[in-house]
Order: structure tokens, then C-alpha cells, then sequence
């Protein structure tokens, strides 16, 4: 299934299903085997025998847990009003010798100017440098206990789960072993953070992409002592994004794995999130615009381009392209389309092809589809070392798959070609209207960039999907500071 398919069958699944049922003690669990659904509806299933090494492999680390002892919480770690939670992947811009999560420090540092705050990382990271040093918090810590309750709530919900494997044509192993694996680490990670919350006594908690195991158990620990969780929006939230649409049932006082708030970047993504609930009092959208597009605009301390790069620019046009692995309906990462209109352009356009940071590995695939391809006219490597912003702002023209790129393209001006039948799904309304180009060969692409190039392409002035400043920050802040953990009735 692609994105739009699994989504909307899980929409089905919550019509037809009592999913608040699903429960292990008094917490609501749904949200976590809805995102093991909608991870195995875009994938094919697996053949038994790879389920039964999966099994075993479940089984081994599971009596290797007993010996696992829990760490004790870092005591050097103050009190705070607020935490916010990072991973040493979000770091995504370095400059002077330092990193930078784009996503996370600007939040902070809006926060920070009338409150108490501390950054925690999730993960251990070599040389990891950024503007705010952070403790490290291990949340992976599991032991057996964590194994025998993700058992548990699968064997309690075993009716409830082999029903839906069968609507689905899921293997009841398949799903119930993802979920096992998922509940495991959630388990840890409640358990370790609810340590870290004892220490620091916050009053919310903010984090990126709540659905990782990790955070859905740092959301969970929070809940339990009426701590808000705020989910700072990371990319595209579109109308089929599975994590945080089509939310047709929740429970009174909401989901355990839910946040509170999702912080998001403008009106449409607050709207693809509350449509089919609009009135609900949990798990709301506030508008926090992408603060860090404003603070980019006003420094240049993160704005360079090596002089490596502007040697290679000099006299030429420059199209970005940000690539995606293959997920969904995208079966190559440079599909013969893109491949044929690099190989046939101008001398004077300098094709950049920027990796996603989690997808680094698909340099081969990548060359190997431009065999055809003069070097001089593409550049792969070195790219995820320049902010995206720097990048950006260079451009003349953009080109992606269907990543959320698209809209921070917009706020700097420049047009976008999108390619793959999950464009056509997310962003039917925005083809249409001319918002983004879509194309399906190398001809029909380079006539695109022609005709923006020569400014006969019009700049769209509707609506911003992405908003930013930090009145609108601010005012994010006091929506959901004051009103705190929204645990209530519906």
C-alpha cells in the first residue's frame, strides 16, 4: 500500500473498531500498534521463516535482559521549567565548530528567555559539539520486566489484534512481534525518563517525532504526573501522514502515547491533524510556526558556502534536488526521468543532489543511475556538510520526491518539481493549482526549470504552509503553557 492506502485503512479500522479497548493496565495503547499497522501496510509481509528468526532473535535479547541492571539518573542534572528532548541525529547544521539542532535551539532559545530550561539528549554521540551542551540521557536501558509487560499487552489484546490481522491480511505474528519489539523499548524509556523527571520537576516537555518507542515512553512518563508533551513539528504533515491524522476515536482523557500538543508550522498541517476529531480537548494542534527559518534570516552565522562550492557555481544555474530513499511508491531513488534530464541539460546548470541525513547510503544507487551523466554537471558529496538553508538560498530551482523541502523551498522564493505517485497523492491540490510542478519525463522537467528560470513561472501567494517569528513562538508558548497537561474528559 502506499501512504494515502494505509491511512485511510486504519481511518476504517477506528470506525469499525472500539481501538480504546485496547489497553494494558490503565493506559491506552492504541497509538502504538496503530504505528506498527501503518509501518506493515506499506511493506509486503515477510515470509515465515523470516518471522520465526525474528521470534528467536526477540527471544535471545529477552534472556539476555536479565542481566540488566537499571543506571542510575545523572544527579548533576538541575531542575528546569522545561526539558527539551534531542537525539544526536538533529543536529543537522554545524558551523563555527559547533552543531545546531534547527528544529530543537530555536525553540529554546525563544523559551529560554523567561524561563528555566535544559536540552537532554537521547543518544550518545561521538565529538557531539552544539550551542548548548546537553546531558545524555540512555533510554534504550531494557530488562526483563520490559519484555514480560510488551508480552502482556499483546497477549490481553490478543483478540482485538488477531481481528484486525485479519481485515488486514497481517500475520498475527508479524504484527504482534513489532509490537513487542516497540513496547519493549517504550517500557524502558517510561521507566528511565520517569527517574529524569523526579530530578528535574518540569513543567512540559518538548520533543521531535513522537512516535520513535523512545518518546512515546517519555510521553507516557510525563502524562502520569500531568507534565504536558509537546510535539515540535519535523517535516510534512499531510493529510495521509499516518502518525498524526485520521484520529476518528480517542478515549476520555486521551491516549498514554499521544502528546499533549502538536506544535506545528501553519494552518494546513493544523488542519490535516484535527480533521476528523475538530472539537476534541486532547492531543490539539497549536501553531508555533518553524522558528528556525527567522532565525536563519536574521544571522549569518550559519550562512556559508564553501569556497569549494562557489568555485563550481560560478556562471551557472543551480537546481537542488532533495533526494528520499525508496519508501512508499518510490522505487528508485533517481528515477530515469530525473537521470535523463541531468544527462541532457545545459552545461550551465549545476545539478546538487543532497542526501536525506538518514539516507546517506544510497550514494551507489545514486551514481550508478547517473552513469550516463557528465561528472561536471552534478555534485553528491560534501552537501550534507552546507545548511539546507545556505543551499536554499543558492538555488534557482528545487526538485524532490515529495519531501516537506517543498515548503521551506517556498519561503525562500523558489519554485519545485515533484516526481512519484505519493506526490500525486499528497500534493494533488498544490499540482493543480500550480503550487508545484509534477513531472514523469526528462523533457517535461527541463521545460519546468526553463520556464521558471525565465520568471514565467508565477510565485504562489496563497496561504504559507510554513509560518515563523517569535510572536508566534511566544504565542504558542502561552496557549499551551497555560493550560498545561490537557488530560481531560472529552
Amino acid at each position: 500500500m502506499n501512504i494515502k492506502e494505509a491511512s485511510l485503512k486504519i481511518a476504517e479500522l477506528e470506525e469499525r473498531y472500539d481501538t480504546s479497548s485496547v489497553r494494558y493496565g490503565d493506559q491506552y495503547v492504541w497509538p502504538s500498534i496503530r504505528i506498527c499497522i501503518w509501518y506493515i501496510l506499506k511493506k509486503k509481509n515477510p515470509p515465515k521463516l523470516a518471522l520465526i528468526k525474528s521470534l528467536i532473535g526477540l527471544i535471545l535479547r529477552a534472556v539476555s535482559s536479565l542481566v540488566h541492571l537499571s543506571k542510575p539518573v545523572n544527579h548533576q542534572i538541575p531542575e528546569a521549567d522545561y526539558i527539551l528532548v534531542t537525539t544526536a541525529s538533529s543536529y543537522l547544521i554545524q558551523a563555527n565548530n559547533k552543531r545546531y539542532s534547527p528544529l530543537i535551539d530555536p525553540v529554546l532559545e525563544v523559551l529560554s528567555r523567561n524561563n528555566s530550561t535544559i536540552k537532554l539528549d537521547e543518544e550518545n554521540s561521538k565529538d557531539l559539539k552544539n550551542l548548548y551542551p546537553a546531558p545524555v540521557v540512555n533510554l534504550n536501558h531494557t530488562n526483563f520486566i520490559d519484555y514480560l509487560k510488551a508480552i502482556q499487552l499483546v497477549l490481553i489484546n490478543r483478540p482485538f489484534i488477531i481481528s484486525i490481522c485479519r481485515d488486514l491480511d497481517i500475520h498475527f505474528l508479524h504484527l504482534a512481534i513489532s509490537v513487542i519489539k516497540r513496547m519493549v523499548t517504550t517500557y524502558a524509556a517510561e521507566r528511565a525518563f520517569t527517574r529524569v523527571i523526579k530530578r528535574i520537576n518540569p513543567k512540559a516537555v518538548f520533543l521531535i517525532c513522537y512516535y520513535t518507542p523512545q518518546n512515546m515512553g517519555i510521553i507516557s512518563a510525563a502524562r502520569k504526573r500531568k507534565i504536558a508533551s509537546i510535539d515540535i513539528q519535523h517535516g510534512k504533515q499531510g493529510k495521509y501522514q499516518g502518525a498524526y491524522t485520521h484520529w476518528n476515536s480517542i478515549p476520555p482523557g486521551g491516549y498514554d502515547h499521544l502528546p499533549d500538543y502538536f506544535w506545528v508550522w501553519g494552518v494546513e498541517s493544523k488542519d490535516n491533524i484535527m480533521q476528523n476529531s475538530p472539537e476534541r480537548k486532547n492531543h490539539v494542534a497549536v501553531i508555533g510556526g518553524l522558528p528556525w527559518i527567522d532565525r536563519f534570516r536574521r544571522s549569518e552565522e550559519f550562512n556559508s558556502i564553501p569556497d569549494w562550492l562557489n568555485v563550481k557555481m560560478e556562471g551557472k544555474k543551480v537546481i537542488l534536488v532533495s533526494l528520499q530513499a525508496k519508501l512508499g511508491s518510490l522505487k528508485r531513488v533517481v528515477p530515469d526521468e530525473l537521470a535523463t534530464a541531468i544527462e541532457d541539460s545545459p552545461d550551465n546548470w549545476l545539478w546538487l543532489l543532497r542526501r536525506h541525513h538518514n539516507h546517506m547510503y544510497v550514494k551507489d544507487e545514486v551514481l550508478a543511475s547517473l552513469e550516463g551523466a557528465a561528472d561536471h554537471k552534478y555534485i553528491i558529496d560534501n552537501l550534507n556538510e552546507i545548511p539546507l538553508y545556505s543551499l536554499l538560498k543558492i538555488a534557482d530551482y528545487h526538485i524532490t520526491a515529495y519531501s516537506s523541502v517543498l515548503y521551506e523551498a517556498e519561503a525562500f522564493g523558489i519554485n519545485s518539481s515533484v516526481f512519484s505517485q505519493d506526490a500525486l497523492d499528497l500534493f494533488k491540490q498544490e499540482i493543480s493549482d500550480g503550487r508545484f510542478q509534477h513531472f514523469d519525463s526528462g523533457e517535461r522537467l527541463i521545460q519546468q526549470v526553463n520556464i521558471s528560470l525565465d520568471n514565467k513561472l508565477m510565485k504562489w501567494t496563497g496561504p504559507k504552509y510554513i509560518e515563523t517569528g517569535d510572536k508566534l513562538a511566544e504565542k504558542a508558548f502561552s496557549t499551551i503553557l497555560s493550560n498545561g497537561s490537557v488530560k481531560q474528559e472529552q
